[in-house]
């Protein structure tokens, strides 16, 4: 159903609400009132202006994009990519699948820069009760890597072996 002005459903339960404008949706996509220029298929609900969102992502973030299964882009300039994710941060990029969720994300944190804030992720928990992150970025260039880290070159060049769950660094 489409109740906006300027916009186009293809497909079945696409529903654009009044209040949008500008929209698309396609096969089930869901486009909320506020949001403008704006794309939703296959079950994804876009809210937010210039945002895309497939595949059951809800995506908030202002000319933010998620694609997957679970997937939640609050933040804006925002991307998500994978199956229980969640990017509630200005600017940050996640892929894989069950990335931790942070704790007290403020409203800011989707729209003001913070430097500790993530810019990349990659997300590697088993299960949506068991997230972490196996990779991690932040804006200050920290980096957050869990398991082994193996950094090698070519024959005869120093390896630096590191394995975080064992608590062991090794220059071979």
């Amino acid at each position: 159903m489409v109740e906006s002005e300027y916009s186009i459903a293809i497909g079945n339960d696409v529903n654009i609400a009044a209040g949008a404008s500008n929209a698309m949706g396609l096969q089930s996509g869901q486009i909320q009132a506020g949001a403008h220029l704006s794309f939703a298929a296959q079950n994804g609900i876009a809210k937010g202006n210039r945002c895309v969102s497939f595949i059951n992502a809800d995506v908030s973030g202002v000319d933010s994009f998620g694609s997957g299964f679970m997937v939640d882009v609050s933040g804006s300039y925002a991307s998500a990519f994978g199956t229980y994710l969640s990017a509630p941060y200005l600017s940050e990029f996640v892929i894989g699948r069950n990335n931790e969720i942070p704790l007290n994300p403020t409203s800011a944190d989707a729209t003001v820069f913070n430097p500790n804030n993530p810019a990349f992720v990659i997300g590697g928990g088993p299960s949506s009760s068991n997230r972490y992150n196996i990779f991690k970025v932040s804006y200050s260039g920290r980096t957050d890597i869990s398991g082994t880290l193996d950094v090698s070159g070519a024959s005869g060049v120093t390896r630096l072996l590191t394995d975080v769950e064992n608590n062991q660094i090794d220059l071979c």
